[in-house]
């Protein structure tokens, strides 16, 4: 017996006119894979029917049928928008089952199909594990595969092809018996027909003959990029240009000597600059006269911008945002006059408002190029957050733009603009874009290396893009700092705090700005078949109106400097903006990258203005030192003090080195004997037969107590006992729910339950602290809640309110006196909750924190005095021996000794940080920390600090003895799960007895030489589906009849990976491992 739900829905047959395909064809669609036939020779493509206008779920279910089993308790469905994801944020299905058997479950509705061929594709995501759904569409019907977790999503599945004769009802959608314990989300369901389509073809002229000029004279180091294309763009955004001129500023060339307008575009272009940004808003205003600032940017102020660099002969990049201010991927807000415009009324205006500002543009004389159909659309465009939605305004924007090209008979490529290329996906973009029938030329990104992730990543996305779909890619953003301090008054954006929390990949400095750029620049021209065609500077000549960081009277300068801001609009934002943006009143002021420009804060030409020509023809300059770096590492109270081996070695195009280092015992048997605190420690560094002074910072963190008795859960119930009877008082590995780590405890019951979890440990006299973190909500007013800590005589408890999913609570008892050594305490976590309370918890601690008093606590706990400081080292560097190179400490590089693997310690070894008398929550290791666990002797370096993304990189094993490693999916320290992302280079080089490696699962780069030379190394096991690159010679010399055994989804891919210059064998042999 099964119960129906109607939700109240008219229930029609659509029938709508498709191109009807000759039987011949039907015919021979019958068996093909829908993959197959997407991109087709045959003048026919698969086409989005428009018939299935509620597959994205961002309307309501009133047109579709659900049917639910009726034994259902705790099983479900319903509409959500899931606010934590990054991979979708729209809405989506939502299904689950809690009971302890199937359910069976239907969302279904019927159409009239004409004569024709249809599939229907959609997207999936869920708890790992098979769902025991299918999607159908008539006869034709899909297994839905199993899912990979929360955030997941799957690329388009597809259902076979269903061919039509006649005009027939049919009925789609999905349809099975869900899986106990099972829970899934489904979009972007859509059903295509396979029609004819006649595509024109748009040609633009691009010189690819490789470029060719002289060396440049320049104190600045840069090899020249081969190869690179005479047409290769070169450009600068210069959008905020007349505001600041308007405000007072003034440029000058090298030699100090002020800049005309024209003589200010002139010396660009003679220093490779070879296009304009320019960003346009439609009505920059409030409405009575007041610009919103940044520029002031509305097309009056594009047209005299884009005169002055057309006239120096560089072309013009028009960055339409169809906003009235800034638009990034978190604000994508309509003007002020379309708000209340519908879809298609707005994609007219907007079509409209494309040809009147464009050919305003060209009739002042401005020689347009390109034009962006919006900035950094990435999850919306100009209100709109549907990806149909979108792409309807990206068509309009586009047919404005092809208008204009045919009435001034004038080429003008047309780009789509996106950001964040380190976590979108970038195919399945351009693919949405496809299929809506976008017409456009150039797939843009931003990529700034703070946040953007690493420049093999960007190639690959992008590269994914130009191959599918044959659109030329560039890099619409970028740039780097060339110092940290400011130029105005107004923070910047990279400023000295974020040292600690973003990704800076080479030296501050006009050096590191070159070094940037020529990598950049040489990894977007080296994208196959010349579809890699510009990079811009974002900005690089927005600088103070008047320089703050050189004045006397600093105040005096920025109480100046805001009044000329709010004049001109020369700052990021006027308080004007406020009514349209309201994030405005909190941050209104002036430029944000004034530290990131080729001009310093009074306006002289800085000598990275040369960087485009240096990329070209490379520099007279001569390579040479440019630092050393110090060290830091990080241990355990009780651990051995082993500090790195070498320190890095940093030259001036950005090459790196190592150089050994020694390092003064005295200073280290000081460090052992003092404990807990950050100290310092010298150390002098020998590198081509030259000795420097280094330094490097120690930090010995408290030990956490249940760190070997499975604190986090990674062991399952190990050292745990379960207590009450909640039905779901389980320990699980649903990533939605841990804090770190893959596992957590989970409780949850129907009816009104008590639960906890509970272990013992025996401790000597002193004070501790327990703690944990729990999530969770639902669990009723009469919810109680706590952490508990009690030996035979008393007990300690702290409760905590849980507020909903991830709001991680931290319940912590901080006086836990033992007054006699060998004392038994029980530690645990009790939940009293409410029917349907739900929740999980992680991370549990227990610190000791000082001496126990005299008196012992008999039935009340009597709090001590809190433990004292950390020590404070007095230990400090010596000062340098080099006469030109002061050693700089630099997260990114710290060397470490290695230590041997076991492959069972590292998930679940969690050595943690010191506490503190405060309850924050812990932070990530410094980027470059050494993290060396005890017992397995591993030692891996942190390569991001992100709090919401931290990684490591494995570097090699303590010896050359190891017979058997694996490289984790994750280390958790401190109580932070770090992300194993990378096998360094030469880590496992020379291991002459290593016979078996299994690479973790977010490994996504294997480095140069990292299993050179292991002459017995017979099996690879990679079990990362995310493997991006391997580096030159890394398995050279291994046994010649190895077997690498790699994902099955990724055996093709990965052969190509480890095809050319890798070390790879005719005789080795490449296997599925899943």
């Amino acid at each position: 017996m099964r119960r129906r739900f109607k939700i109240d829905f008219a229930k029609s047959l659509i029938t709508i006119l498709v191109l009807g395909l000759s039987n011949p064809l039907a015919a021979g669609l019958g068996n093909v894979n829908a993959e197959e036939v997407s991109s087709s020779e045959d003048g026919y493509s698969w086409v989005n029917t428009g018939l299935l206008t509620d597959g994205d779920f961002e309307q309501s279910l009133d047109d579709w049928e659900i049917v639910l089993d009726d034994t259902a308790e705790n099983a479900g469905t319903t509409i959500k928008v899931d606010e934590w994801a990054s991979n979708n944020t729209s809405s989506i299905f939502n299904i689950w089952n809690n009971d302890a058997d199937s359910r069976s479950v239907s969302l279904t509705k019927t159409i009239t199909l004409p004569k024709g061929n249809y599939k229907l594709g959609f997207i999936q995501e869920g708890a790992e594990g098979v769902s025991g759904l299918s999607v159908l569409l008539g006869d034709k019907e899909v297994t839905c595969p199993a899912t990979n977790g929360w955030d997941i999503w799957s690329d388009e599945i597809f259902t076979p092809v269903l061919t039509v004769e006649d005009e027939i009802e049919v009925k789609l959608g999905i349809s099975g018996e869900i899986t106990p314990g099972y829970w899934g989300d489904f979009d972007d369901i859509i059903l295509y027909s396979y029609e004819e389509v006649e595509k024109e073809v748009r040609a633009f002229d691009y010189d690819t003959t490789p470029v060719s000029i002289e060396p440049v004279e320049s104190d600045l180091v840069a090899e020249k990029v081969d190869g690179l294309a005479n047409g290769f763009i070169t450009g600068f955004d210069l959008s905020s240009y007349l505001s600041i001129r308007k405000s007072g500023a003034t440029y000058k060339d090298f030699d100090g000597n002020e800049l005309t307008d024209s003589g200010f575009f002139n010396l660009l272009k003679d220093n490779g600059v070879n296009y304009v940004r320019l960003r346009v808003w439609v009505d920059p205003t409030d409405g009575a006269g007041n610009y919103y600032g940044g520029g002031n940017c509305d097309v009056k102020t594009a047209a005299e911008i884009g005169k002055y660099a057309t006239d120096a002969g560089m072309r013009v990049l028009v960055d339409f945002h169809y906003s009235d201010f800034w638009t990034d991927p978190g604000k994508q807000t309509a003007p002020k006059l379309w708000k209340e415009l519908e879809l298609e009324e707005k994609a007219e205006t907007l079509k409209k408002w494309t040809e009147t500002s464009l050919q305003e543009l060209i009739d002042s004389g401005v020689d347009v190029g390109m034009v962006q159909i919006g900035n950094e659309t990435t999850t919306g465009f100009c209100g709109e957050k549907t990806r149909v939605n979108m792409c309807t305004l990206f068509k309009a924007g586009s047919e404005g733009v092809q208008a204009i090209e045919k009435a001034n008979d004038k080429k003008i490529m047309i780009a789509i603009h996106l950001t964040n290329p380190d976590s979108i996906d970038y195919v399945g973009y351009a693919k949405d874009l496809d299929t809506n029938g976008v017409v456009y030329d150039v797939f843009a990104t931003s990529y700034y290396p703070y946040w953007h992730g690493t420049l093999d990543n960007l190639k690959t996305k992008l590269s994914a893009v130009a191959e599918k779909y044959n659109k030329y890619v560039m890099v619409a953003e970028t740039s780097y700092v060339r110092t940290i301090e400011d130029g105005d008054g107004w923070e910047n954006t990279e400023s000295e705090k974020k040292l600690t929390t973003d990704d800076f990949p080479y030296e501050i400095s006009e050096q590191g700005q070159v070094n940037h750029f020529r990598n950049v620049i040489s990894t977007i021209s080296s994208i196959d078949n010349n579809k890699g065609i510009g990079v811009f500077w974002w900005e690089p000549a927005w600088i103070p109106v008047n320089n703050y960081a050189g004045a006397t009277d600093k105040e005096a300068v920025l109480e100046n400097n805001k009044a000329i801001w709010e004049k001109y609009g020369s700052g990021w934002a006027t308080s004007a903006a406020a009514d349209y943006d309201k994030n405005v009143g909190e941050w209104y002021g002036g430029s944000a990258v004034d530290n990131e420009s080729v001009f310093d804060f009074d306006g002289k030409a800085l000598e990275s203005l040369k960087l485009f020509n240096l990329i070209r023809g490379g520099s007279t300059a001569t390579n040479g030192l440019s630092k050393i770096y110090d060290a830091s590492a990080a241990f355990e109270e009780g651990e051995d003090i082993i500090l790195p081996e070498k320190v890095g070695v940093l030259y001036k195009d950005g090459t790196k080195d190592e150089a050994k280092v020694k390092w003064d015992k005295e200073d280290i048997s000081l460090v052992e004997k003092s404990g807990v605190g950050n100290y310092t420690v010298k150390g002098i560094a020998t590198y081509n037969d030259l000795e420097f002074d280094v330094i490097c910072k120690v930090e010995i963190t408290i030990q956490n107590l249940i760190r070997e008795k499975n604190y986090g859960f990674e062991d399952g119930d190990k050292e745990w006992k379960f207590t009450g009877s909640a039905d779901k008082n389980r320990i699980t590995n649903e990533e939605s729910n841990q804090r770190t780590g893959s596992y957590n405890y989970h409780f949850y019951d129907g009816s009104d339950f008590t639960c906890g979890i509970e272990q013992s440990i025996k401790l000597s006299r002193g004070i501790y602290k327990y703690g944990g973190y729990i999530q969770g909500g639902d669990c009723g007013d009469n919810a109680n809640i706590y952490i508990y800590a009690k030996t035979k005589d008393i007990e300690y408890k702290e409760s905590a309110v849980l507020t909903g999913w991830k709001e991680w609570k931290n319940p912590e008892i901080t006086d836990i006196v033992i007054s006699e050594d060998d004392t038994e305490l029980s530690i645990g976590l009790n939940i009293t909750a409410a029917g349907g309370g739900w929740g999980s918890a992680d991370d549990f601690y227990l610190y000791r924190v000082g001496d126990a008093p005299e008196v012992t606590p008999t039935t009340t706990p009597t709090p001590s005095s809190a433990p004292t400081s950390a020590p404070t080292s007095s230990l400090t560097p010596t000062p340098a021996v080099s006469p030109t190179i002061t050693p700089v400490t630099d997260p990114t590089i710290t060397p470490s000794v290695e230590p041997t693997e076991k492959p069972s310690e590292d998930p679940t070894v969690t050595p943690t940080a010191a506490p503190t008398e405060t309850k924050e929550k812990n932070q990530p290791a410094e980027k470059g920390t050494v993290i060396k666990y005890k017992n397995s002797g591993n030692s891996y370096v942190v390569t991001s600090s992100d709090v919401k993304n931290p990684t490591v990189s494995y570097k090699k094993p303590k010896n050359k003895k190891v017979t058997k490693v694996i490289v984790p999916k994750n280390i958790v320290y401190g109580g932070i799960t770090y992300k194993v992302t990378a096998i360094d280079s030469n880590a496992f080089s020379g291991c002459k007895k290593l016979k078996k490696v299994t690479v973790g699962s977010n490994v996504t780069s294997i480095k140069k030489n990292a299993f050179k030379g292991c002459t017995k190394l017979k099996t690879i096991n990679i079990k990362s589906k995310v493997l991006k690159s391997v580096g030159r010679n890394a398995i050279k010399g291994i046994n010649k009849k190895a077997v690498i055994k790699v994902p099955s989804s990724k055996l093709k891919a990965y052969k190509k990976l480890f095809k050319t210059g890798k070390g790879l064998k005719k005789t080795m042999k490449f296997k599925k491992n899943s």
